[in-house]
């Protein structure tokens, strides 16, 4: 059996990682509906920019079988 994978950011820099917006549960249940399949997660929590530290990324790895 073969699977593609695809990965979605939740938290852009600047925003809280621990608090999911109403859009981003909603393009997630969409993709879950579509077939696709919780992975895992991989968090940044911080990122290091000119100005200083800023909030990372949050990225959800999802999976669905090819076809």
């Amino acid at each position: 059996m073969e699977f593609e994978y695809k990965s979605i950011e939740l938290a852009r820099k600047g925003r809280s990682i621990v608090q999911l917006t109403q859009n981003d549960c909603e393009m997630l249940n969409a993709q879950f509906n579509a077939g696709w399949e919780y992975v895992d997660s991989i968090c940044q929590s911080v990122s290091i920019s000119i100005g200083g530290t800023e909030n990372g990324s949050v990225l959800v790895i999802l999976k669905r079988k090819k076809g």
